[in-house]
């Protein structure tokens, strides 16, 4: 393991992390670990971060099978990204829980009311609060629940650039998009695209996108693309199909698409809400430390967050109730193992009345989240969640009732295969300027544009 020295060591000492039982220990010794050694100082909340999200993902017995994996290799060498992988396949397995009728009531209020108070959930489920307290803390280790907010990214001057990539050096691509701070998500995909890629661009950089791509394609590390921009985002997790006694979700994918069909063909105009993306709030830093933490734990109490940003949690709290006003964010969670691990990109050209239909039998899927797009075509752009095992049925609906009948036309329909990059927005180390009294995102598009063969 001498290539993966920093990411062991981190390792060893989150075994000490996990071993101190003290709330204020582990606070000290998560806060002071890094003090003894410059190279692992900057970061090293994200490396805790890292093992915390990877533990709610696959559980209590992480590091023991980690290390049965690595005993595994003998005498070969293992790097960094042989170690990653190693994580993200124990992570990829399908889950097998099973939930009571009592987690499936406070699963509903969750994705519902992601931001719920203990108290009001307590009222609701009639229980009292010390124990929809742990009940919550519990459930969200079993069903990995990650309270996030999904943010209206024009409003902080940022455009939201969806990217769908074949690729002939796909370790050269993913490389160039992530050394881009703006580069939010990288998915390995295996289907029509091998790399589907989210980045939030500033607004007088909207055209940096298409010459990147196309610089990429004059490499001939990209060999087919399609470059898309959001325009109105949809998200919902649903838990009505899940049946508590079998412990299993009960999709019935042909009336789903039976249903679709006949939808479509009513002809019925869908409506969508009026869009307020117009015009652009005004933020100062604190506002973005304050979206990136909410984006990480959204459920964080506002006296711990004021805690972590020097400033008083009451403040927090009117931050908070401004950027909510505005409708800045909303709240959100993703269930990450709930026995539909299966993940898919599924993108169509379309009308926005077939879209917005598609939208609404979506939502009626354990998760999913997307939207309508414009730009190399026109249409919906979704990444959905199915019951493991189920995502061909998913994909015969779809072709069935909407692409052989005429109301689409496919131009991605792949399984994702693994998570490459996810972070949120470029809030370190602060590429947001505020020295004249507009504000603008510090973009080094030279830099960005540089790109080996």
């Amino acid at each position: 393991m001498e290539y993966a020295p920093r990411v062991l060591c981190e390792q060893s000492e989150y075994f000490g992390y996990k071993l101190l039982e003290r709330k204020d220990d582990k606070e000290f010794w998560a806060n002071a670990r890094h003090g003894l050694r410059q190279n692992t100082r900057l970061g090293g909340q994200d490396l805790l971060d890292f093992f915390d999200y990877y533990e709610m993902m696959v559980g209590a017995s992480l590091y023991r099978e980690v290390w049965s994996r690595l005993k595994e290799f003998g005498n070969a060498r293992v790097t960094v990204a042989d170690y990653y992988i190693i994580f993200n396949t124990l992570a990829a397995r399908p889950s097998q829980q099973k939930f009571s009728v009592n987690e499936m009531k406070l699963l509903s209020l969750l994705s519902k009311r992601p931001d719920v108070k203990a108290g009001e959930a307590a009222r609701t489920l009639r229980i009292s609060i010390p124990t929809t307290m742990k009940a919550i803390r519990e459930l969200s280790a079993k069903a990995g629940l990650r309270f996030t907010v999904i943010a209206d990214m024009r409003k902080i001057g940022l455009v939201e650039r969806l990217l769908l990539l074949s690729t002939s050096k796909q370790a050269n691509v993913i490389g160039a998009l992530s050394r881009i701070p703006y580069c939010r998500q990288i998915f390995r995909t295996y289907g029509t695209f091998d790399l589907f890629s989210v980045l939030d661009i500033p607004f007088e950089h909207e055209n940096f996108v298409k010459e990147l791509i196309h610089l990429m394609h004059e490499k001939n590390l990209v060999t087919q693309y399609r470059v898309l921009e959001l325009e109105h985002d949809f998200q919902s997790v649903n838990f009505d199909r899940y049946d508590a006694e079998t412990g299993r979700w009960s999709v019935h994918w042909d009336s789903w698409g039976i249903g679709l069909r006949e939808s479509l063909l009513e002809k019925n105009p869908v409506s969508f809400d009026q869009d307020t993306q117009g015009k652009q709030f005004q933020f100062d830093k604190l506002d973005l430390k304050i979206l990136s933490s909410l984006q990480n734990n959204c459920r964080t109490p506002y006296s711990a967050l004021g805690r972590a940003l020097g400033v008083s949690g009451a403040y927090i709290g009117k931050k908070i109730e401004r950027m909510l006003h505005e409708n800045i964010f909303r709240y959100a969670v993703w269930p990450l193992k709930i026995g539909a691990e299966d993940w898919s990109v599924v993108s169509l050209s379309c009308s926005r009345n077939v879209a917005g239909t598609l939208a609404g039998y979506l939502s009626h899927l354990p998760a999913w989240r997307g939207g309508l797009v414009r730009g190399d075509f026109e249409g919906l752009l979704a990444m959905v969640w199915a019951p493991s095992g189920e995502m061909k049925q998913l994909f015969k609906a779809v072709d069935d009732r909407l692409i052989r009948n005429g109301f689409a036309e496919a131009q991605c329909m792949s399984t994702v295969g693994e998570w490459v990059v996810a972070r949120w927005l470029p809030v370190e180390p602060y590429p947001y300027d505020l020295s004249d009294n507009d504000g603008h995102w510090l973009f080094d598009e030279n830099r960005y544009l540089t790109i080996g063969g």
